[in-house]
């Protein structure tokens, strides 16, 4: 098997991560759930926000994709999943670059909200974690996004923290 990729391209060294776990064996605990939780918003200098987060659809298959819907719209965000720990029931979610793109205009919105004034996004990274209990029928998921942008002139870098847990369904 051949796999042409351009120096630097993150999506390469997924696609490449992916087929290496799939060699090598490592499959991962598939199934997904519907999750509900809170999430918290903060830009420093403006104000921050909490409000409560319900309905989004994880789902994560046998090599290791991870994808998150939204079923009140069209979004879907892709990232992969590495394990963390030795349990095998905890997972390190990345994303590849563009994967966040459908979040822009949402953060620049509430963004400018919390600041009064028009927010402008430069950059946007995102991690997450997701853990499954013992018996495989639970799970949590931790959010990180870190932005930087502008507002009024002034460099602000804005922070959301989510907590979702809920019922995980294996998949057969």
């Amino acid at each position: 098997m051949s796999l042409r990729c351009s120096v630097g391209s993150l999506g390469c060294l997924v696609a490449v991560a992916l087929l290496a776990s799939a060699a090598l064996g490592q499959s991962f605990p598939a199934g997904s759930g519907t999750f509900s939780g809170k999430g918290k918003l903060k830009v420093p200098g403006c104000d921050k926000v909490s409000a409560p987060s319900s309905g989004s659809l994880y789902t994560l298959d046998a090599n290791g994709v991870f994808t998150e819907s939204d079923p009140g719209s069209d979004a879907t965000i892709v990232g992969s999943a590495q394990p963390i720990g030795s349990n095998g029931r905890a997972f390190a979610i990345s994303y590849a670059p563009g994967a966040l793109d459908e979040l822009v205009p949402l953060i620049e919105e509430v963004s400018s909200l919390l600041c009064q004034s028009t927010f402008t996004l430069d950059s946007i990274q995102a991690t997450s974690t997701l853990k499954l209990n013992k018996r495989l029928d639970r799970a949590k998921l931790r959010g990180r996004l870190t932005y930087a942008g502008n507002a009024l002139g002034v460099a602000r870098t804005g922070r959301l923290k989510t907590k979702e847990r809920g019922p995980w369904t294996t998949a057969p």
